[in-house]
């Protein structure tokens, strides 16, 4: 049947009937099938039947917690259809108030409700007695639904980590990514191996549980050496975090390489074979929660080690940074930092194993702003930083000064543009000329970004990197814009052999470069 203007739909024959034209929300997490999609929307099609409604839209959130609306886009899109007047229908069709959410507060859940009716929407809950009713009695009636909707989930949450907490005592991983070198084993109620779980997959039957084995050798391996690296050779974790990624070596399936990664490798204790639950916990939507060591079940010998425990405990009495028990300690560190680097930040702070983390600086003096006044930087962000930036400026153009003489004085002949940044050089290659800065990533990773959209209309761009302290240059990159599609380059010190093959440690190499025959046919 066609919808009229007003978004209804009209019977046509001896006797018209006004159908209202509705809209449906569908959630299910994983708590029940009951609550499976589609027996609500079963429910729903046969209340707006009997109802004289007919479902026109569907908004769902399939596998979402009732506890928040954070995640749920679902309830987000109806809600913002709404209040934006872009909505269709009259009136809203749920299954019942749990499904609307399970909110905590009550009150969040009439919020979203009131929301609608304000618009002119009505909600109706198609399983519960009190319908869209608003008597005194249906108020309270649903109002005692929510709370009970919200009570369930927290009744739910005791129950489930009491039982989590019974299992991690019997030595059965309760869920999580699994740490480096390890992988999760689904194994039957007898303890027999059935097969390893990848990535997302979850065991197959109730009954089953999930321990931690020993990975693929080379991660194995990769373990036992930052152990070494650390109790044996004595290298900090930046030291082996900047060993790791000179060497290319693969990261965790899971994130990337960074000081935090390896940090939380050298303190798990699974590595030993050591199950170690309930530290942190979450609940309810709610932030993480730390819990002190006494709460913390510990069950060892739970799995196969992978790093003997003579060098773990080796590692666990070496300190990751110097401790610093006086503020004049603390201050006098920001200050050195300060005067090495010519400016100040947490990423450098953290990179400096001579004093302690920035965290421990925003803990100890409330914030790094605070931190910096005390240290007398306090002004670095102003116009300390403005000169800095000027400095560096001056430092780009003394360098493309010197390029352009270096190219003459080796028999190059240079055109330059007004602002030296575009050259014609042997009066046949247009060249764009580019200084880079470099930045130092929170995983102290250099990196530099290299924006080459200005650079339109020329052969080549000749990059100039700055080293990791931006003082003086770290190499030359020579790039036929022909073969460079993107115009914004992230450059590490690795870039695979497209960059690396027009990469240049002197000036030398770049001059004869240019005057390749190669370099001509590169730019066709």
């Amino acid at each position: 049947m066609p919808l009229t203007e007003s978004g209804k739909h009209q019977l046509t024959g001896q006797k018209s009937v006004e159908i209202i034209a509705a809209a449906e929300y569908l959630r299910m997490s994983t708590e029940h099938q009951n609550y499976s999609l589609l027996n609500q929307q079963t429910a729903i099609r046969e209340f707006a039947m009997q109802n004289g409604m007919e479902v026109i839209k569907s908004y769902t959130d399939g596998g979402k917690s009732g506890l928040n609306i954070t995640l749920r886009h679902g309830l987000q899109s109806l809600l913002r259809d709404i209040e934006n007047g872009e909505a269709n229908f009259d009136t809203v069709l749920v299954y019942d108030v749990s499904r609307w959410g399970r909110f905590q507060d009550p009150d969040e859940s009439a919020y979203y409700e009131f929301s609608c009716r304000r618009a002119g929407i009505s909600v109706h809950y198609c399983a519960e007695q009190f319908g869209d009713s608003r008597t005194p009695f249906s108020a309270i009636f649903k109002s005692v639904k929510r709370v009970m909707a919200g009570e369930y989930s927290r009744e739910l949450s005791v129950k489930i980590s009491e039982g989590s907490r019974r299992l991690a005592k019997q030595g059965y991983f309760q869920g999580g990514k699994p740490s480096l070198g390890l992988r999760r084993m689904c194994v039957d109620v007898t303890g027999k191996h059935k097969k390893i779980l990848r990535k997302g997959e979850r065991k197959g039957f109730p009954t089953d549980r999930v321990i931690l084995v020993p990975g693929p050798d080379s991660e194995q391996q990769l373990v036992r050496d930052i152990f070494s690296m650390f109790a044996e050779k004595g290298m900090s974790p930046t030291a082996i975090l900047n060993k790791l990624i000179e060497d290319e070596t693969p990261p965790p399936q899971h994130s990337g390489w960074s000081r935090v990664v390896i940090r939380n490798i050298l303190r798990n204790e699974v590595y030993i074979g050591n199950l170690v639950y309930n530290r942190s916990n979450s609940r309810l939507g709610r932030n993480k929660v730390l819990h002190p060591p006494d709460d913390w079940e510990r069950v060892e010998g739970a799995f196969e080690p992978i790093v003997s425990a003579g060098v773990f405990w080796a590692a666990q009495e070496i300190p990751f940074k110097k401790k610093m028990s006086s503020e004049t300690d603390m201050i006098e560190g920001l200050r050195k930092l300060c005067l090495i680097h010519m400016e100040i930040s947490a990423e450098l702070i953290d990179s400096d194993e001579k004093i302690i983390s920035a965290a421990s600086y925003r803990k100890r003096f409330g914030s790094l702003a605070e931190a910096y006044k005390r240290a007398g930087i306090d002004t670095l962000s102003s116009s300390n930083h403005k000169q800095l930036v000027l400095d560096r400026e001056e430092l780009k153009k003394t360098i493309c000064e010197e390029i352009i003489q270096f190219f003459e004085d080796h028999g190059i002949e240079v055109d330059i543009s007004e602002d030296s940044s575009k050259l014609v050089v042997n009066n046949m290659h247009r060249l764009a000329l580019i200084v880079v800065s470099c930045r130092v990533s929170p995983n102290l990773w250099p990196r530099w970004i290299v924006d080459i959209s200005s650079s339109e209309n020329v052969d080549f761009t000749l990059v100039v990197r700055l080293d990791q302290k931006n003082q003086k240059v770290f190499d030359y990159l020579l790039l036929p814009n022909q073969t460079i599609e993107a115009t914004q380059l992230s450059l590490t010190r690795h870039n695979g052999y497209e960059i690396e093959g027009f990469t240049h440690d002197s000036l030398e190499t770049v001059v004869k470069a240019l005057s390749s025959v190669d370099l001509a046919e590169a730019a066709q």
